[in-house]
């Protein structure tokens, strides 16, 4: 079976691996974490082997106890041994209330790693972790979409619509808000098309759409403005819904 992260937490952050479980599963991710993957009478070592060879990522919630556990150290080996041989970056690290100079003297390797820093309660910064996750699991995109859309002939009204869509987020980009607003309601009709043509929907639309209605309630509080990191993960679950609609538009 494939995964698409493996969470690596101490005991003692139990709690906050099963928040982001939760929140990756509800978008539509395949998740390992052990509790729900290993059974009574697996050997332990293997099981979480098997988990890491069968994930893309693997999201480290390093703590204070995280480095003095053997599971977790076990885990962690496993996973930078993995970059090395697939020369790619598959560790995604969390730093919950700890800051970066303690790990980083046990693990140098990690010392070079884009961390999100958690300082008490992970909820207040979902949509910071999550964006920061959303931006590493698609980070091969086809950033020419927008222009392969233009060229595409034999245009319907259905990509009239569309297209008039694209212009209204355009026309709102520096309103971050707004603009995640209208990307969702530009996303929302390519959704559409593809339902009403029967397309098919793969697993990354499901994923990137799912995203984007979390962000569409986040984005609808004025008072706080969304960060240009955000921006850069609704763009590009835009972009993958697009490539759906694109591809069988095409073919």
């Amino acid at each position: 079976m494939k995964y698409d992260y493996f969470i690596s937490y101490c005991a003692t952050e139990k709690s906050l691996a099963h928040y982001i479980l939760f929140n990756l599963s509800s978008i539509g991710f395949n998740v390992w974490l052990d509790n729900k993957e290993i059974q009574l009478s697996s050997n332990i070592k293997e099981s979480i082997l098997y988990g890491i060879q069968n994930s893309d990522y693997v999201i480290s919630i390093i703590s204070p106890k995280y480095l003095e556990s053997e599971w977790t150290l076990y885990e962690l080996n496993l996973t930078l041994s993995r970059e090395k041989m697939e020369k790619r970056d598959i560790l995604i690290s969390f730093l919950f209330k700890y800051n970066l100079e303690q790990p980083t003297k046990v693990f140098p390797e990690i010392g070079e790693k884009s961390f999100h820093k958690i300082e008490k309660d992970i909820s207040e910064n979902q949509d910071l972790w999550m964006a920061k996750i959303i931006n590493q699991y698609f980070v091969k995109i086809d950033k020419n979409i927008i222009e392969k859309f233009y060229n595409t002939k034999n245009q319907t009204d259905d990509f009239k619509i569309l297209f008039t869509l694209y212009n209204q987020c355009i026309e709102n980009i520096n309103l971050n808000n707004i603009y995640v607003i209208n990307l969702y309601n530009f996303s929302s009709y390519a959704l559409y098309i593809c339902t009403k043509n029967k397309y098919i929907i793969t697993k990354n639309t499901t994923i990137a759409y799912n995203y984007l209605k979390i962000m569409l309630h986040k984005s609808y509080d004025f008072s706080n403005n969304l960060t240009q990191f955000h921006i850069i993960a609704c763009l590009k679950c835009t972009y993958i819904i697009l490539q759906n609609l694109l591809y069988f538009y095409n073919n």
